[in-house]
């Protein structure tokens, strides 16, 4: 694995491919990293490690994986990891279908399911943010095991990554005062990507910003990014400015979204 991160990071990543190896057997075509690790961000305070499987079929002992990935994750980083099937990523319909993913916003659920002895459906789940990480995989991503990531995922159009980045900042409106970085910064990718046609991490959208947006929203750009980068805490953030930027930002988008 050719990448700079932590002993620990790459510790937790040989766990989930060995587990990915144990579960999954010959059900396995291939495991990659994407997100800020592969995009050489990764901040080990506050960085996801994000990974997508791809296998020939759906898995069985979903229950199993998805208790064993419990284990792993937060030992140190989160883990965010889809399951997705090789067949479905060969028609443009269906890039958007997973058949099992965790992350630590779904512990609660799972433990909750699996204190009741619930378990876990078979069908084929819809998450809108897959073809954006597909995108990345296609530009930056690695191949952690099994076929070269250029034989596997599609090469995902910019409309069809837009959208995908989009669906964030809808959601900005009701939630940036919760974590007015993420917004911020995520916000800035979307209007760098309307200008560049480039795929970002959020830091280096936020440097981008601080050079081309007007002036008037530096201060809470600066901010985003000294929260982002660990250089200080989060504090409460001038809610008028954000809503300004957030204006700016959608004014920006409608216009140059349909060019």
């Amino acid at each position: 694995m050719n990448i700079n991160i932590p002993k620990d990071g790459k510790e937790q990543i040989n766990k989930v491919l060995d587990l990915c190896k144990s579960k999954l057997k010959e059900n396995l075509v291939g495991v990659y990293l994407h997100g800020s690790l592969a995009m050489g961000c990764f901040n080990k305070d506050k960085s996801d490690i994000d990974i997508i499987v791809v296998m020939n079929e759906a898995a069985n002992d979903k229950d199993g994986i998805i208790k064993e990935l419990m284990k792993i994750s937060l030992k140190p980083s989160p883990i965010e990891i889809s399951f997705l099937l090789e067949d479905k990523l060969k028609n443009p319909n269906s890039i958007y279908h997973y058949d099992l993913h965790y992350s630590e916003y779904w512990r609660e659920k799972y433990t909750n399911m699996f204190l009741e002895n619930k378990e876990l459906g078979k069908d084929i789940l819809e998450d809108g943010d897959l073809p954006a990480h597909m995108r990345v995989i296609n530009e930056r991503g690695i191949t952690l095991w099994g076929k070269d990531k250029d034989l596997i995922f599609p090469k995902i159009s910019n409309e069809e990554y837009l959208k995908s980045i989009l669906d964030d900042f809808e959601d900005a409106w009701d939630n940036f005062s919760k974590k007015p970085e993420y917004y911020i910064l995520n916000t800035c990718r979307i209007l760098n990507f309307l200008e560049t046609n480039k795929v970002t991490f959020k830091g280096e959208a936020g440097e981008w910003a601080l050079d081309i947006l007007p002036g008037s929203f530096r201060s809470i750009i600066e901010s985003a990014l000294d929260i982002y980068n660990g250089r200080k805490m989060v504090t409460s953030c001038n809610n008028k400015l954000v809503e300004s930027f957030l204006e700016y930002a959608n004014e920006n988008i409608e216009e140059k979204k349909y060019v």
